[in-house]
This record gives structure tokens, C-alpha cells and sequence, in this order.
């Protein structure tokens, strides 16, 4: 705590893991990347399309639902689609989510694919959250796609989690008693 009141005070922008109101999952981290490139134009964009496609594929194929070359361009392109239709920042979350939801049966292909158990229970969570009368009703594509972002950022998480991912420099406070 003291770490992020110190950041605040200096004005120095901080992404804290442990403070966020949803799960920092991989499904979360993927529906963050969709919201960004959704948000972004080509001169500003961070996330390649290609990442965001990785994920849905592996979920299609633990789902069982990815077969040949021919079916696979044709999820890309659905994927395509339901992407780039929804641009417009000021959308509610809720309402983006359950687009993406309807548009790429998500909670369905979940509940087929058995490694993604998890991830089904954080867009549950996430839908519930952030209905009209939730805790984050009030929450946009253009802020979730925001607090997603992490270039930029102090990123304050624990050591667990940050297990399996990269960062230019990683500072461990207390570590030394003297200085």
C-alpha cells in the first residue's frame, strides 16, 4: 500500500494487480487486448490481431470446435468481424461483453472447452459486475481497455503472478534491510 500511495503522489501512472475490481487472468489480459485493438486506429495500435486470434483458437480447439484450413480462416474472420464492429469508446462494458458473447457464443465455447473453466467463471463475474446496478455498471470499452494497458505503466503485482511474463525492469523493494 505504501508502494502505490507513493506512486499516486508523485503522479506516476501504476497498474496494481491485487486492486483490480475483475480477475488478472489470461481471458481477462485477452478481452483487455480485444478492447484495445477494437479502440485503436493503425498508426496507435499495440496489440496485433494475430495475438488476439492465438487465444481464441486455442480456445476453439480445446472446445473441439476448429477443424480444417477452411473453418479456421472462416473463425478468424468471425472473430474479424465481431471485433471491428464494436469501436465505439463510450460503449458500456456490459454491453460490449455480452456483444462479444452473442456474436462468438464465448460462454458456450467455454463451457466445451474444458481447460477453460476459469475463464467462464471470470466472464460471469465480469458480465455480473458491471451490469447497470453492479459495483462497475458504470464502466466503459475505452476504461477497461485503458486499465488493460500496462505500456506506459508501473506495474505493482506480486511475484506469483508475474510469474511467465516479461518486463524492461523489475525492482524488488525490501529486499535489503539498510540502504
Amino acid at each position: 500500500q505504501i508502494i502505490l500511495k507513493e506512486l499516486s503522489a508523485a503522479g506516476i501512472p501504476f497498474v496494481s494487480e491485487r486492486e483490480g475490481f475483475y480477475p488478472r487472468s489470461p481471458f481477462i489480459r485477452w478481452l483487455h487486448d480485444c478492447a484495445a485493438w477494437c479502440l485503436s486506429d493503425v498508426e496507435t495500435v499495440e496489440v496485433l490481431f494475430e495475438d488476439i486470434y492465438r487465444f481464441y483458437r486455442d480456445l476453439l480447439v480445446s472446445a473441439g470446435e476448429l477443424g480444417t484450413g477452411h473453418q479456421r480462416l472462416e473463425h478468424r474472420l468471425h472473430l474479424y468481424e465481431a471485433l471491428d464492429g464494436s469501436s465505439d469508446p463510450d460503449m458500456s462494458l456490459n454491453e460490449w461483453l455480452n456483444r462479444l458473447d452473442k456474436e462468438l457464443d464465448l460462454r458456450g465455447t467455454m463451457l466445451r472447452a474444458p481447460d477453460y473453466s476459469d475463464a467462464l467463471e471470470d466472464m460471469d463475474h465480469l458480465l455480473q459486475s458491471t451490469e447497470i446496478d453492479g459495483r462497475h455498471g458504470s464502466e466503459t470499452v475505452s476504461s477497461f481497455s485503458y486499465d488493460g494497458r500496462i505500456r506506459g505503466k508501473v506495474v505493482v503485482t506480486t511475484m506469483h503472478s508475474s510469474k511467465g511474463r516479461q518486463f524492461d525492469a523489475v525492482i524488488m523493494p525490501g529486499l535489503q534491510e539498510t540502504i
